[in-house]
């Protein structure tokens, strides 16, 4: 569980989250290059400007969560639900 975490401004490559529980993380500013976020539950969570480069959010979860200025470029989204798929 990584409920409520505050990885404001962090720096990752490859991170691997898959199936933790991201329920109102911050992420704002974040670089996540590559991350493996596979099964995540995101919710409500805060990805303002954040930037996942090639992430996976393979069967992921994403509710409600703050996508304001975030960049998804080349990440892989298939199976998730709330995702946003035209990124």
């Amino acid at each position: 569980s990584l409920r409520s975490v505050n990885l404001e401004f962090a720096r990752t490559k490859r991170a691997d989250m898959s199936y933790a529980d991201l329920t109102a993380a911050n992420f704002e500013a974040t670089k996540a290059y590559k991350g493996i976020f596979v099964g995540a539950k995101i919710i409500n969570a805060n990805f303002s400007e954040a930037k996942f480069y090639n992430a996976n959010f393979a069967n992921a979860r994403m509710e409600g969560t703050k996508i304001t200025f975030a960049i998804f470029q080349g990440a892989f989204m298939e199976g998730c639900v709330g995702c946003p798929h035209n990124w």
